[in-house]
């Protein structure tokens, strides 16, 4: 097996955003588990858990993304490791006999798949520590890639941007899966309470107080629910500002808590929003707006933002635990409301 670079080695690649000790770093996917995350699967409104499960479905399927790269890595390196063990087998089998040569290629096909199955059952059935995963393979075959291309004579950049192609891409459906998630439960909420949460976001409109039976009388369309018509004229709810602030008019000083407990949520929205729309360049807004970010703020207008394992990691555990204190906060709020 190829053996792990050492620390001196990783600092030689090229790229320090793309080393081999941040990949490391990355190893283990945020687990869609533990107190927060329990959360979001044990709600007491029904009407609002189609929303946590559609949020987990749509991380679990992130998840594979990332992974998908890793492990073909893993796989590959085992197929190339069985098909070697079998072409050994295979010459031994024809050497001092005359060879029947399409005997010989379905012995030796028949036996690659037997050596993999030998394979695939010891990792799937042995103790932890007996032998490599294929994701404990591909980490180490994924950063042997990475000092190569910081030791050879090799085209640089191709590794890289494959990487930044799937950093990026995880932060914008990370983001997304959140932003979708967030709306849709504040809108069911209001759906479902209209008479309490939609009255009260209401109440202080254009400077002027509009009650729940003036908006339900003239401003809804046909057979549209109240929540749907309060988020569709009057709230922002894809902008991390809009939906901060629609959560606090509604939830009040507990959603503020959340939002401000996990502030990473900002610039998170901010790099979605560059990388789905500049191609991860820096414009003058998000120079601008980023300022006060110690991790963004040393960039200057045309520079390409250089994404690590570890911040997209960190991203995406932040909107793991933001979603769970939601969903428990409205849970329980529309729970109570509706005497659940």
């Amino acid at each position: 097996m190829i053996e792990q670079p050492d620390n001196s080695q990783v600092q030689q690649v090229r790229d320090p955003h793309w080393d081999g000790a941040d990949l490391k770093a990355f190893g283990n996917v945020v687990p869609l588990h533990g107190p927060l995350v329990e959360k979001l699967s044990n709600g007491k409104v029904a009407e609002l858990k189609p929303f946590a499960d559609g949020f987990i479905a749509n991380l679990k399927n992130v998840t594979w993304f990332y992974q998908m790269p890793v492990y073909m890595s893993g796989y590959v390196c085992a197929a190339a490791t069985c098909f070697a063990q079998t072409r050994l087998d295979w010459e031994k089998d024809i050497i001092g006999s005359p060879p029947d040569w399409q005997e010989l290629f379905f012995k030796e096909q028949k036996q690659f798949w037997a050596n993999m199955t030998v394979w695939a059952n010891k990792y799937r059935t042995g103790a932890p520590g007996d032998h490599p995963t294929p994701w404990q393979i591909g980490h180490q075959m994924a950063q042997f890639a990475f000092w190569l291309s910081g030791n050879i004579d090799a085209p640089p950049g191709n590794i890289g941007a494959g990487y930044k192609s799937i950093l990026s891409s995880i932060i914008i459906q990370v983001w997304m899966s959140f932003e979708a998630f967030a709306s849709d439960l504040w809108t069911e909420a209001l759906n479902l309470a209209p008479g309490t949460l939609a009255s009260q976001y209401l109440k202080d409109k254009g400077g002027a107080t509009l009650s729940l039976a003036d908006f339900q009388a003239r401003r809804l369309d046909p057979g549209e629910r109240v929540g749907d018509a309060v988020a569709r004229r009057f709230v922002k709810l894809q902008r991390f500002e809009g939906m901060r602030i629609a959560y606090t008019d509604v939830f009040g000083v507990d959603a503020a808590k959340i939002f401000d407990k996990y502030p990473d949520l900002l610039p998170m929205s901010k790099l979605r929003h560059l990388f789905a729309h500049r191609g991860g360049f820096v414009d003058e807004k998000f120079r601008d707006e980023m300022k006060n970010i110690p991790a963004l703020n040393g960039y200057a207008v045309g520079d390409e933002v250089k994404l690590t394992f570890t911040q997209v990691r960190a991203c995406w555990k932040v909107a793991v635990d933001a979603a769970a204190e939601l969903f428990d906060l409205v849970d329980g709020k529309v729970a109570t409301i509706l005497g659940r």
